[in-house]
């Protein structure tokens, strides 16, 4: 069955964050807005001023204000009134922070921190969260979450090691089966390779897992990954299903991002943002305005052909699929998009800025769209449901799912469970 997305009147405050693309390069947008430049309630809101503003805009306010309020109401925070040394030192133990469920959509977290406010990432994410407990270096935050059952929640306090927790509500999906304990448990195998970049001047580095049973010589479906330096983890999820005979055998193609992914120091490049988005976000960096394209070409005309020789990957028509994360998922989004005769699927997970907000009509090689957010990563939902709007309006096979989860592992590693069986079913 294909899930349709279809806009909501709050994806309509967004306005066009960029014009319409080309299958060649992206048209620049006049005065580009970045995703988080557009106002927004996060589950960090106070719960107070929203229900005011909800009560007000009941009123006067327009349907999509409604909507906006509306949502914001079901994920917000509260003013917590019973935080007490006892229950955080009892929850916490020997770690530094923890949560407690109390009703069926209240959530408390308790950090410990010796100096000020710790940030909390990632599900939920901010310093402004915390209530001192008077006379201890205890934190207490607590969120009214009416989707709490079915939420993911993946929770750090960065740069912690001690502070970091999941937590999946009763009717939240089940984790995705890992195998093993670490990438020496698997089947397949992954090398890491490097491979020069005439587009960009420069030594890129990847990451390759090769399914079990690979032989080079013969031909394999692919998925390119942005920010591969997740291919050994992405690789104990998938190799269960591919085992089973859940999905078909692939090779994973991992393009590690950032300084990090590059063999030169390239601290000369002059880009706004960091090396990473200039790679990833089209016209969305002023000092690299020809990154993104040099990044797009060095995949198209460098990467690709090196792993149809090399690995057999996506040669004589086998399935050629690209996704990622964030910024990455753009970057998959406008890859497949401007790419059609390379890609036959994308899986843009959490797209952020660089919403696709028109679409020329889908041609007759027009790759399928499996995008997907999560209800605590608003900003992130509404780009994602915008862009699957302006795909399937276009005429192209979107598929779009929302999760009930933030801007973390949890939720792309459930999506990519959830999707590469569908996207890569097996040969039967």
């Amino acid at each position: 069955m294909i899930f349709y997305a279809t806009r909501s009147a709050a994806t309509l405050v967004l306005g066009a964050l960029l014009s319409a693309c080309t299958l060649t390069a992206p048209e620049p947008a006049s005065s580009p807005q970045l995703i988080s430049m557009i106002p927004y309630h996060t589950p960090t809101s106070p719960c107070s001023e929203i229900d005011v503003a909800y009560q007000e805009t009941m009123q006067t306010g327009s349907s999509s204000q409604i909507e906006n309020l509306e949502a914001a109401r079901r994920q917000c925070r509260l003013d917590p009134t019973d935080l007490n040394r006892n229950d955080a030192e009892a929850l916490l133990m020997d770690s530094d922070l923890a949560l407690k469920v109390s009703a069926p959509t209240i959530l408390t977290l308790y950090a410990r921190s010796d100096e000020d406010a710790p940030r909390l990432c990632c599900s939920i994410q901010g310093t402004n969260v915390w209530t001192p407990i008077n006379g201890t270096k205890l934190w207490g935050a607590q969120f009214r979450l009416k989707d709490l059952k079915r939420m993911m929640l993946y929770l750090t306090l960065p740069g912690n090691n001690d502070g970091n927790l999941e937590y999946r509500g009763p009717n939240a999906p089940a984790k995705p089966v890992f195998y093993g304990l670490n990438v020496q448990n698997l089947s397949g195998q992954t090398i890491e390779s490097e491979l020069f970049s005439p587009q960009l001047g420069e030594t890129r580095k990847l990451k390759v897992y090769l399914p079990p049973g690979h032989a080079p010589e013969q031909d394999w479906p692919v998925l390119f990954f942005a920010d591969g330096i997740s291919v050994d983890y992405t690789a104990r999820l998938i190799e269960p299903m591919i085992v089973a005979g859940d999905m078909a055998p692939i090779v994973i193609v991992g393009l590690l991002s950032g300084q990090r992914g590059i063999v030169e120091d390239r601290s000369d490049v002059p880009v706004a943002l960091d090396l990473r988005n200039a790679d990833y976000l089209p016209d969305l960096d002023d000092e690299a305005p020809h990154r993104f394209g040099q990044h797009m070409a060095f995949v198209s005309e460098s990467v690709i052909p090196w792993a149809e020789k090399s690995f057999g990957a996506g040669r004589n028509g086998q399935r050629r699929g690209v996704t990622g994360k964030s910024s990455g998922g753009t970057f998959a989004l406008y890859a497949a998009y401007m790419n059609p005769d390379l890609f036959d699927v994308a899986l843009p997970q959490s797209p952020g800025s660089g919403t696709l907000f028109d679409a020329i009509p889908a041609p007759s090689d027009a790759p399928e769209f499996w995008l997907s957010g999560g209800t605590l990563e608003v900003p992130f939902l509404k780009s994602a449901e915008a862009s699957a709007e302006a795909l399937q309006t276009a005429g192209y096979k979107v598929h779009f799912k929302t999760y009930f989860a933030g801007h973390a592992p949890d939720q792309w590693n459930q999506a990519l469970a959830d999707t590469l069986p569908k996207a890569f079913p097996p040969a039967h």
